[in-house]
């Protein structure tokens, strides 16, 4: 496979391009109900949504697919546990037949459904780097730089605590991944929000008899989980702390772009803020047609030329990168990144 730098595709662009940056992709309501919102992951929302409720058509492969029906049931598990707590407090049993019923209703959520397929092409791909380029899962080389770091680290805000932190962390996601589950906890914040919004939604279509005890113990399920729901501690906040804070923080630590040095995790948080997508719009520049674009963002961001064709090589053994690409200049590189930005904008204006 070759890619031709003449045919990138544009630099910069989110998925749904009439979605406001920065914009909630669920917004709810007073009463909790998700309300009409630009949805980001769209297209892959709707390819999914019918082969994660189980009328597979073979147009995506078993394994991933299994793998996101995985985690929306786990996902649901833990929506029928929260309402069977609030039941129990309140004194109402719960009704059956729920858990099947929120994985209906969050699957038909593109944002969420497609927030979930790049978690679970995510562990694909931390998978198959250890498989095939023996890149532990979790104690990555920069990872173990950082934790061989002498210092007090008993400080949460220390580099060595961060550093741990972030070990247990990924480890877990690992551990969880290889069962197919997803602590409601470790949810993107975006997605936790869609989550508390279905516990409404899913009150909202009980009959009518049912509906004003099924919104009482809504509140209450919801409530305890926002008491237990902490972002800044979960495993994406650990590593954009790990990949520094600040725009362009990946220019700072270009090391943090070689997926072979940072693994998965942590090339994809810093793919994400070196590009300004969203970490799981990210996952789009790994595709074997954006080899080209790909090359150009890492040696814009100053990853020296055979890091980043050693990139690529991890991505796509197959791949054939023209050296031309590979020598371009970081200042070249993102001046030709910068012209397409432009021009998309131009197109979209």
């Amino acid at each position: 496979m070759t890619a031709d730098p003449r045919g990138v595709e544009p630099f910069g662009l989110v998925p749904n391009g009439n979605a406001p940056r920065g914009a909630d992709p669920c917004a709810v309501d007073a009463n909790g109900a998700a309300l009409s919102v630009p949805d980001a992951h769209g297209a892959s929302g709707a390819l999914l949504r019918p082969l994660a409720l189980g009328q597979a058509d073979g147009s995506l492969g078993d394994g991933v697919v299994a793998h996101v029906r995985g985690l929306l049931e786990d996902v649901a598990r833990q929506l029928v546990e929260a309402l069977a707590g609030a039941a129990h407090a309140g004194g109402t049993c719960m009704e059956g037949g729920a858990q099947a019923a929120f994985v209906a209703l969050l699957a038909s959520n593109g944002t969420f459904l497609g927030g979930l397929h790049a978690l679970a092409l995510e562990w694909r791909l931390t998978a198959r780097l250890e498989e095939r380029q023996g890149i532990d899962s979790v104690l990555t080389p920069l990872l173990l730089a950082a934790l061989a770091v002498e210092g007090e680290g008993s400080e949460d805000d220390t580099p060595l605590a961060l550093a741990r932190g972030l070990a247990g962390a990924q480890f877990r996601f690992c551990l969880d991944s290889r069962r197919m589950r997803l602590p409601l906890g470790e949810l993107p914040p975006d997605l936790f929000r869609i989550a508390l919004a279905a516990l409404h939604l899913h009150a909202s279509g009980l009959p009518a008899t049912d509906r004003d005890d099924a919104h009482s113990r809504a509140i209450i399920a919801e409530r305890s989980l926002r008491l237990r729901f902490d972002a800044e501690r979960g495993r994406l906040a650990l590593l954009r702390r790990f990949a520094g804070e600040g725009a362009g923080a990946a220019h700072q630590h270009p090391d943090q772009l070689d997926l072979t040095q940072g693994g998965a995790a942590l090339f994809l948080t810093a793919l994400a803020r070196t590009t300004g997508l969203a970490r799981a719009q990210a996952l789009s520049l790994l595709a074997p047609a954006r080899i080209g674009e790909l090359v150009l963002v890492l040696r814009a961001a100053g990853l020296p030329a055979a890091q980043a064709g050693g990139c690529v090589q991890a991505l796509h053994p197959d791949a054939l990168v023209p050296g031309a690409l590979l020598a371009i200049t970081p200042q070249d590189a993102a001046q030709m990144l910068g012209q397409q930005a432009a021009h998309v904008a131009g197109e979209q204006a």
